[in-house]
């Protein structure tokens, strides 16, 4: 079967711990365009996250960022889509956090204001291109409606935010762990599987020819989505019981050996 879109999350999957893609991974996502099979990324970054990579590769296509509350192309050019919170309810979640003194990220326009000062976070923001900026009272900065709101805690402090937050919110926003680490606030259509379904609509391609390739929680819808879906080897159980297919994560560059496999279905 000739697959037309290949999707990957980036950090665990197609990026590792450097954040960088090795040269075997961007060679392969660079031959399965020229096979015309179109690469993007869907991912938990903010689309200012995503730049150097989706540049380095020059993908043709909008990249999904944000969980898939953003579809862009990294020339710039207006989104296809950018899925906000209301103003009303992010306010009051944001409230509600602040009683609480929760460690929140809160996402909006250009910029990302922090209620903690971690500096491998702020570090790593910064690298990205996004403006970083720590602020105690983040109901008090809301300018407009934000993309995301993110509390950050322990595996199982975040277990219980993601509950109690649901709890207090279960109507006109999305809650959800996106890593073991990190709970999210969005839209409701932010997910990556409503977001791949979205773009292989836009690109007129059908979603049984769609590839998607994840290792998280974030992941799991548009792994059961796609065509195919991939789960790298170290993923939690219930992401690798939604996949057809798993990559071995201890080999030395997996996803290089799974793209170049794709690569062949083309040739």
């Amino acid at each position: 079967m000739g697959y037309k879109l290949l999707v990957s999350d980036l950090d665990g999957t197609l990026v590792g711990h450097d954040h960088r893609l090795t040269p075997r991974t961007a060679d392969a996502c660079r031959a399965l365009e020229a096979h015309g099979c179109a690469v993007t990324f869907a991912t938990g970054r903010s689309w200012h996250g995503t730049l150097s990579l989706a540049r380095e590769l020059d993908l043709q296509t909008p990249v999904i960022a944000y969980q898939g509350a953003v579809a862009r192309h990294h020339d710039g050019r207006p989104p296809l889509w950018h899925d906000t919170i209301p103003m009303a309810a992010a306010a009051e979640i944001l409230t509600w956090l602040h009683r609480r003194q929760a460690k929140v990220s809160l996402c909006q326009g250009d910029e990302m204001i922090l209620s903690y000062d971690h500096a491998n976070t702020v570090r790593f923001l910064q690298g990205t291109g996004i403006t970083v900026r720590i602020a105690d009272r983040l109901h008090d900065e809301l300018r407009e409606a934000p993309t995301r709101i993110a509390i950050f805690g322990d595996p199982p402090e975040v277990i219980e935010w993601e509950r109690s937050l649901q709890k207090a919110f279960p109507d006109g926003v999305r809650i959800g762990r996106s890593l073991g680490h990190l709970v999210e606030v969005t839209h409701p259509r932010a997910t990556k599987g409503q977001a791949i379904t979205r773009l292989a609509e836009w690109l007129g391609i059908a979603i049984h020819d769609v590839v998607a390739c994840g290792d998280n929680f974030n992941d799991a819808d548009m792994i059961a989505t796609a065509g195919l879906g991939v789960a790298m080897s170290d993923a939690p159980p219930e992401i690798l019981a939604t996949a057809a297919r798993v990559i071995p994560r201890q080999a030395p560059d997996g996803m290089a050996d799974f793209l170049e496999e794709l690569l062949t279905t083309l040739r």
